[in-house]
């Protein structure tokens, strides 16, 4: 059971940085000369 719960969780995680990669995607956060510092403001 430990095992399918783990699966579970880490599914979930895997959607939610989908989710998050999406959105920064349409929202053009990522984009040439931007450095990491900025894209990190952008996006919290």
């Amino acid at each position: 059971m430990h095992e399918k719960r783990r699966s579970e969780e880490l599914l979930a995680a895997q959607n939610k940085a989908a989710a998050l990669f999406a959105a920064i995607e349409e929202r053009d956060l990522i984009r040439a000369g931007i450095c990491e510092s900025e894209l990190n403001e952008a996006i919290y």
